[in-house]
């Protein structure tokens, strides 16, 4: 990833001047105080303009729905360490992503599940010595609100190291987005697809309610689950995304503008792609919007020139547009998290009322990757 401190350098052409002396000429360096070729109303124009096309990238980024599956690996044990589960997660998040599924965010009830059995361990006869262990690994994708299973498949992988743990580490690495899963997971996604379709009241009813008490991550997390190619429910999804997740903003933006201020602090003379992020996640309607549009404006302005910003914008493009992505991505992994519990909530509830002792995956074996932390899942999502 690119450095995200940018460092602007204006070198300014020497002014020559000629004097004569004794029929002779010498250059003499006379450097110019640099000034802004912009007037004031231009520079306000050039601020605002940034900043609506900052927004516009915010807006774009929040209709991304695909598949959304959450990914469920083996609770960590004395035989399968937090590194061979947050090995196994990100392999999970990126092949996924690779078959055109997200990984994170959205309705928890549907997971991808990997369930990992040793069979094989011991030492090669190569010289030097390696450790190596084979693993037997189910994978199933199910919705864990109703227990039914909409596709498994299973592959055999290796680790070898100079330690047991490496080999542990390198088996994790090693799984395949082979046919199996592929094929799996296609059909898996299909069968999700017609599960919003054939629910589709049980949904909107969900998103309702947490509308009504105020609860916009959850509201959020139950509409960016929904597939574009569930036609009749994203339809509903569509039209009400970008209202919720203005809401939900709205509750965040209070944690944006402190962290705003905090990035502007540390590049107070320099032009940070961050910054402008930020600012485009604050919602227009936040109570915090008019002190945080002044704070990015005096930032602004406190640079060079208006022009060296608006340059360096152009140039880093591409740096202002993955911040957002982050920022959408942590706000999605947000209120993932708040449904999550929720699930494991209404589960165990109906566990309960039905007085039945069978096992679910949430709590017994398994546990959301979601639990590594925030922080960590986004430096999965951006290497």
């Amino acid at each position: 990833m690119k450095t995200n401190s940018i460092i602007f350098a204006l070198v300014f052409p020497c002014l020559i001047l000629c004097a004569c002396n004794n029929s002779q000429k010498r250059t003499v360096y006379q450097p110019r105080q640099k000034q802004s070729i912009m007037t004031n109303e231009q520079r306000q124009a050039a601020i605002a303009h940034k900043k609506a096309e900052m927004r516009g990238m915010l807006d774009s980024a929040s209709y991304q729905n695909a598949i959304k599956l959450t990914i469920w690996v083996p609770k960590v044990t004395e035989t399968f360490p937090q590194g061979a589960a947050e090995t196994l997660g990100a392999r999970l998040l990126q092949i996924t992503s690779q078959n055109g599924i997200a990984g994170y965010g959205g309705n928890p009830s549907f997971v991808l599940a990997a369930e990992v059995t040793p069979f094989e361990q011991g030492i090669t006869a190569t010289v030097p010595t390696k450790s190596y262990i084979r693993y037997k690994v189910n994978f199933f994708v199910a919705n864990v609100t109703t227990g039914e299973i909409f596709g498994a498949t299973q592959q055999d992988i290796m680790g070898a190291g100079d330690s047991e743990i490496t080999a542990i580490l390198n088996a994790m690495q090693s799984v395949a987005s082979d046919d199996a899963l592929q094929n799996m997971l296609r059909q898996a996604s299909q069968k999700i697809v017609n599960w919003f379709e054939s629910h589709k009241s049980t949904v909107i009813g969900q998103v309702n309610n947490y509308v009504r008490i105020g609860d916009y991550a959850k509201a959020y997390a139950m509409l960016i689950s929904i597939p574009e190619e569930a036609t009749t429910c994203f339809e509903y999804a569509r039209k009400h995304l970008d209202e919720v997740h203005k809401l939900y903003l709205n509750q965040l933006s209070n944690e944006y503008y402190q962290r705003m201020l905090s990035a502007m602090a540390e590049n107070d003379a320099q032009y940070n792609p961050t910054i402008g992020a930020y600012m485009a996640s604050i919602p227009l309607n936040a109570p915090i919007y008019s002190k945080a549009e002044k704070a990015f404006n005096e930032y602004i302005q406190r640079l060079q020139s208006i022009a060296d910003a608006q340059r360096a914008h152009e140039m880093y493009m591409e740096e202002e547009q993955l911040a957002i992505e982050k920022i959408r991505a942590e706000s999605e992994l947000k209120a993932q998290e708040a449904l999550i519990a929720q699930t494991e909530a209404d589960v165990r509830m109906e566990q309960a009322r039905q007085e039945t002792e069978q096992t679910s995956i949430i709590g017994d074996k398994f546990v959301s990757i979601i639990t590594f932390g925030i922080e960590k899942l986004l430096g999965f999502l951006f290497l």
